[in-house]
């Protein structure tokens, strides 16, 4: 898959994400020239819904931290309403952001988050 691809595939599932979450958002430029082969790898991989959510009051602004069912944690811009970078997260990367909040979910949806992200920590996927 050339990067055009699944750049295209990607804004497609953002669009999605975006959508239902923050109306009226677009990227922000850094995602589409300083992440490439992180944003090519993400949209190689089987779409996520999202399981978790945390909201951040940060120094440039409050952000939105989303844990999506396919290992991926995506932050987005509530002040610009931009997608501010996304990963592919380890086991130990999910449980620091989200804390509790993961915690919490049924032992089903961690079990099954945290089963993804190890298979992509096996894979050498996570940055």
């Amino acid at each position: 898959m050339s990067w055009r691809d699944a750049y295209s595939n990607l804004e497609y599932l953002y669009g999605l994400v975006l959508e239902a979450y923050l109306p009226g958002t677009v990227d922000s430029g850094h995602v589409q020239i300083d992440r490439r082969e992180r944003m090519e790898r993400i949209a190689a991989l089987p779409k996520g819904e999202p399981v978790c959510e945390l909201k951040v009051r940060a120094e440039k602004g409050p952000k939105l931290y989303l844990l999506l069912s396919n290992g991926v944690i995506e932050v987005y811009g509530l002040s610009n309403r931009k997608l501010i970078t996304a990963m592919i997260a380890n086991p130990r990367q999910v449980v620091k952001v989200f804390g509790n909040r993961f915690l919490r979910l049924p032992d089903e949806t961690k079990n099954a988050v945290l089963a993804v992200c190890r298979e992509h920590e096996k894979a050498g996927m996570c940055h």
